[in-house]
This record gives structure tokens, sequence and C-alpha cells, in this order.
């Protein structure tokens, strides 16, 4: 009789158990668990280095490790090694008991077990140090680690770097007295983004010339320095790495022909015409015209843009030491009259003797149209390699009727840049007629004046125009070639009153920008220009409207911007962003284009977490599912790379927020892809989600969808039989 009862009791089990619609009951799995806050410092960074490499991790809250039995699995990177004699090691200042290598190539690893007498409790801060670690090739890499009491593992990056080294040669160009100098130092390896410069030797460079910390070498050597050479020693510091490199250097100054230049004018009104200026200099004690070897007996003279030299060789005179010397021949051009060559003749030699004055008299002159306080003259000669530049002398504005004297004339944006090769924005010229007391002088004609230092023709529209009530006229100034890079000179006249009312010098940069380096998310780009402002630093850089730093960055005496290293932030690859820079008064933009960095091209995708979960039908999985893409070299490729996760479409599945089977996000700079929260659907079973990368092999993730507990039981066939 029991026997039966037993039986019949299987039976309506087994019955139950298929019954349509009755929920299968699966058991829940454990919760994933790993360590957390793991860090990597190698100690240096330098690659080749022998370094102590520090990792710190803090255990689970269910991770304690037992002494003699717990154990701690570290994943090395491709191309990484670790010593495996425990002396090498320190597990929270113990020694484990062994070091065991497991698996080769991209699965290698090391296991430390712990001594016996080491217990480490969850949730605890832990230390690792190894010893006599030599660094890999420069580049980044991924550790993994887990411990005996973890599920998973997980990874962290952390960077070895190239030797900084200076790149630039030791024997520096030479330097010119009363020349200005400028030379931006170069550096590799590192950071490539963090030097800081200084001169760390008694020997200094040669007076007048000064070495910023970002490298950059500029200044005027005085005459005194003539024909010594100084041995500085700099040292650049990778501030973000802590890596150092010196170098010991040698420049020499030279001296030129011409010695303390100074220049008089008869006149100091802008436009004046008819005005004499004398040019006065000494010849060095090794200076002669000729020069030894040389058959050109020529001085060069150059005024301030706007400035008029008189083509008629009777307008000049040359003295030497008192002494008349003849002027054979003169050249002005045309399309550049602020400059004038004067050839001497005679029959003494040399024509001007070393350690003698020379005065040089130029009458007819015309003055530049626009007051200054610091207008300078340029003298050399042709055996000179530099120039010499007189102190400042004046300008002043244009004496006006006292019905005209509160007259104004501006231009904006002043000064203007555009890019090389496209048009330059349209100005506005505004000139406003006032007298003495304020009051607007309306109804007068006015006529723009436009001359340019550069190769643009610059057209004014209209040319001239009539005051308006309150005494103003305004122009458009446009340029429709883009290589117009220089000074443009405005200048105003009141044609009614036939009163010349002065001008203004718009500085016009018609710039061009050139990439260097390398062109993807975390890599070390450089970035070149030319047409800048002169002896300018960068004070400020964004790229795609994040803060970026360049380190050296400063353009030289002639505009050129170099030494501008910055590192690409993580953005999508394949796109292009605004590069933005703030040059003086200037704010600058370029596009660059990011690409895909060779490192960052997806060969596989690998399930790192979230897989193994089962949820109840009807309810949230506990973690998002995880996934890392890896290139070739089984390294993650990094940010901006798109993983798609799949859910099943039908049956027991699950969906993602906002009610998907399907979701596409980028990877991180770790390369992982965090899939948004998921829902099991309500039909229970196990089922597969996959993780792919387009040109990768995907991944797949095991998922469970547990029925709930039965609500009721019901009988439906069977009662009341008897036996």
């Amino acid at each position: 009789m029991h026997q039966a009862k037993r039986v019949l009791l299987a039976f309506i089990s087994s019955i139950l158990l298929v019954l349509p619609g009755f929920p299968t009951l699966v058991q829940a799995g454990p919760v994933p668990t790993s360590v957390s806050a793991l860090s990597v410092m190698p100690n240096p960074t330098t690659a080749g280095a022998t370094a102590q490499y520090t990792i710190a991790f803090t255990t689970s809250a269910s991770g304690s490790l037992a002494g003699g039995t717990g154990t701690i699995t570290i994943g090395l990177p491709s191309g990484q090694t670790l010593p495996t004699q425990t002396a090498d090691w320190q597990v929270q200042g113990h020694a484990p008991a062994s070091v065991t290598p497991q698996g080769s190539g991209s699965a290698a690893s090391l296991v430390l077990a712990l001594p016996a007498n080491l217990d480490i409790a969850a949730s605890t801060q832990v230390a690792l140090a190894v010893y006599n670690v030599t660094n890999p090739a420069a580049g980044s890499y991924a550790l993994s680690l887990a411990t005996s009491a973890d599920t998973q593992a997980v990874s962290v990056s952390y960077s070895v770097y190239a030797p900084i080294q200076i790149t630039t040669p030791a024997t520096l160009p030479a330097a010119w007295t009363n020349t200005p100098y400028s030379l931006q130092l170069q550096a590799s390896g590192g950071s490539g983004s963090s030097y800081s410069w200084s001169v760390t030797s008694q020997a200094q460079f040669p007076s007048g010339l000064s070495l910023s910390s970002t490298g950059l070498l500029q200044g005027t050597p005085i005459a005194g320095d003539a024909g010594r050479t100084d041995l500085p020693t700099v040292e650049v510091t990778d501030t973000q790495t802590g890596q150092t490199a010196s170098l010991q250097l040698a420049i020499t100054v030279n001296g030129t022909v011409v010695q303390s230049p100074a220049v008089q004018v008869s006149s100091q009104a802008a436009a004046a015409t008819g005005v004499t200026y004398t040019v006065s200099f000494g010849t060095s004690s090794a200076g002669e015209i000729p020069s030894p070897g040389m058959s050109a007996t020529d001085i060069y003279l150059t005024a301030p843009f706007g400035t008029v030299f008189p083509s008629q060789a009777s307008s000049y005179a040359v003295t030497a030491g008192g002494q008349t010397v003849a002027v054979s021949s003169v050249m002005v051009f045309a399309s550049d009259p602020e400059r004038a060559i004067i050839s001497l003749g005679g029959s003494a030699s040399p024509l001007v003797p070393a350690s003698t004055q020379v005065v040089v008299t130029v009458s007819g002159m015309q003055n530049p149209p626009v007051a200054s306080q610091t207008d300078q003259l340029q003298v050399q000669t042709s055996g000179d390699p530099g120039t010499a530049t007189t102190p400042d002398y004046p300008i002043a504005p244009p004496t006006l009727p006292s019905n005209l004297s509160g007259s104004s004339l501006s231009v904006a944006p002043d000064p203007v840049a555009f890019d090389i090769g496209s048009p330059s924005p349209t100005l506005q010229a505004t000139v406003t007629l006032q007298s003495g007391s304020g009051l607007p002088v309306s109804g007068d004609t006015v006529a723009l004046g436009l001359q340019s230092s550069g190769y643009a023709a610059w057209q004014a529209s209209p040319i001239s125009a009539v005051t308006d009530q309150s005494g103003s006229a305004t122009f458009s100034l446009s340029s429709s070639y883009g290589e117009g890079g220089g000074t443009l000179l405005v200048t105003a006249t009141d044609t009614t009153q036939n009163v010349f009312l002065g001008g203004t010098a718009v500085p016009v940069y018609a710039y061009s920008f050139s990439f260097g380096g390398q062109d993807y998310p975390g890599a070390l780009a450089s970035i070149a220009g030319s047409g800048l402002p002169p002896s300018a630093a960068v004070t400020a850089a964004t790229f795609a409207g994040q803060p970026l730093a360049l380190s050296g960055c400063a353009t030289d005496g002639q505009g050129r911007l170099s030494g501008c290293d910055f590192t690409v932030p993580a953005v999508a690859p394949n796109q292009s962003y605004p590069l933005a820079l703030q040059i003086d008064s200037l704010s600058l933009s370029q596009s660059f284009a990011v690409g895909q960095s060779p490192a960052g091209v997806p060969a596989s995708v690998v399930a790192t977490s979230g897989g193994g979960q089962q949820a109840l039908v009807g309810q949230t999985f506990t973690s998002p599912l995880v996934a890392t893409v890896l290139n070739a070299s089984d390294s993650p490729v990094g940010a901006g790379v798109a993983v798609t996760f799949v859910l099943p479409a039908t049956g027991q599945s699950a969906t993602f927020t906002g009610g998907l089977t399907q979701a596409t996000v980028s990877t991180n700079a770790q390369g992982q892809a965090v899939s948004p929260g998921l829902t099991a659907n309500g039909v229970a079973g196990s089922y597969q989600a996959t993780a792919s990368a387009q040109g990768a092999a995907s991944a797949t993730f095991a998922l469970t969808n547990a029925a709930g507990a039965p609500s009721s039981l019901q009988a439906s066939a069977g009662s009341g039989q008897k036996i």
C-alpha cells in the first residue's frame, strides 16, 4: 500500500512538471565578484629600463583570502614579462609562497600563492611590489588581475614611454650682434607633451639671449659679445613622466659690419614729403666695404612700410670718416619703395675702412602716413649676414585745422587673420569728422587710400563717401586673394577741404597650419604654422571644445609656429574636429581629421563580464553586459569603436532599456563597451546575447530567465480514483 502511494505521488509530480504553462524552476547562480580600484605604476616608465612596479587593488566585499590557499592571478599583456622569482615579489610586505607562470602569448599569466602567515580580509586595500622588471617597448598596456575569491578578472591600462632626448643639434646656428635671434629647442620621447626647459650649467647663453621654459631661445646679442662662443648645458624635463635629458650646446656670436646705427629726420609729420633722413653708423673692427673677398659695395636701408625712398642717386650722399664716398647708383623698387640699395663707387680700397664712422644723407624722403612712436630703420651692408636696427624715432600725426581736429579713422577687426588661400574677411573702415569741440562735420567727401605690403590687392567700397549727420562715413574693405599677409595701410583724406586726415596700419596674418605625428586618439600629434604674429606664444587651445595642453608652443621672429605637440583627445575616429588657438589677440581655428589607430582596428570581441547571469522572468538583470574589443595583438583597441549588442528577437530573451533587443555603444579608453541595462522577458529558459564590432569576431553571453515560484497548485485530472 505504501509503495503504491509513493508511485502515485511520483506520477502526479511528473504530470505537474509537464503541464502546459507550468513554470520551470531554475537554481539562481552566484553574483559575479571581482577586485576594484586596480592600478599599475611602473617606476621609471622609460622603455627598456629596469623598473619597480606597484600593483594596487581592493578585494571585493566577499573576497577574503586565506594564507596558504589564497592566490592572486595576474594576466600579462602581450610584450610584457614579470619576474618569476619569489624574491622579486612582495604581497602586503610578504614574499609569496610561490610564483607560477601559466599559459603563453595573450593568455600568459602569473599565479601568486599567499604565504601561510598572510590572511587578506574582504574589502581590503592590497599592495603588490615587483622588482627587477624590464620595461617593454613604448606603448600602452593592459594588465588584468583576479583573486581565488573572484569569479571574474578586471583589467587596467598603463603606459611605457620612449626615452626622452634632445634632438636639437649641439651646435646651434650662429647669432649676430644687434640682430634678433629666435630658435625653438626640440626634444622627443616621454609623453611628448609636457616638456620644461632650463639652463643647468654655470655657463649661460650670450647676453641678450634667454631660454624660456617652453624651450624658445630668443633675444638680440649685444655688440660686446661679438666673436665669443658660449657652451651652456640645457636640461629638458617631462613633467608628466619625470624623465630628463641634458645636452651641452655651443653658440657663437658673430659681429656685424654695421655697429650702433642711428637716424634723424628733418620732419616728423606723417606723410610729409621732402624730408631729409640722416643715417649714421660705425663699421666694426673687422668690417669693411667691400668685405674681404667680395666685390659688392652696397648699403641697404629699410624703413617702415609706407615710407618712400627717392630713386635718384643725386638724392644720396655718403661720407666715411669725414671723406666723401661716391654713390654710383641707387635701386628703389616701385613695389617696395621703403627699401633702398645704395651702391658705392670710387678707386679707394677699401671704399669704407673698418672702425670708421659712416653717414648716409637722403633728401626728398616721404614719411609713412601712420603716426608711431616706435618706427625703426634697418641698416645692412653687402658683407653683413644680419641687419642692425636704429633706436625708435617718432612719426607724428598730421596737424589738422580746428574744424577737423577731432576727426578719427578706425578699422575693424584690427588685427585681422584668415586662412591662406581663402578670401579675406570684410573689414569696416569708419572715418568720423569732428571739430575740436566735438561737433560733427557732415557733407564732406572723404576718400580712402589703401596700400598693402603683402601680395593681396585690397579694395574699398565705396572709394569715397560723404559724411552723414553724425559726421561719419563707412567703407567696406576686402581682398579676393588669400595670400595677403603683411600690413594694410588705410589712409583718409577730406577731399572737400583738401586735408590729409591720417592713417592706420592693420596687421594682416594670412596663416596656414600643417599637422604631423599621428592622428588617432591617444597618439602624439604636432601642429606647425606660418604667417602668424612673430615671437608670440599660444595662450589657449581647444580640440573639439576640450581644453588642450600644448608644450613649447610659440612662434619665432618670422611668425612660424613650432614646438606644438599635443595628445589627440579621446574622440570618435574618422571625423574632423576644430582645433582652436589663441595667439596674442587672434582666435584661429583649423580643422583636424582624426583617424583610426592601427592598434584600434578591431580583430575580436570578448565577453568581459555579464555572462552567466540569470534573472526571474520580468525582472532586471543585476549587471549590464561588458565586452572588450581587441586588436590583432590581443590588446584593447581604445575608445570610439562601435559595439552592437543583440538579444534574441523571439522566445526566451530580454530587452535593453527602452524595450529594444539591440543596442550600439562605443568603447571607452580601455576598449570596453558597456550595454544598457537589460530585463528578462516573460519566457523562462536559457539563451545567448552577442556583441559584435565591424570586422571583428563576435562574443556571446549566456543568460537565463528563471521562472518564479508557482502561486497555486490545481489538480487537472485523476481526482477520485481508488486503488
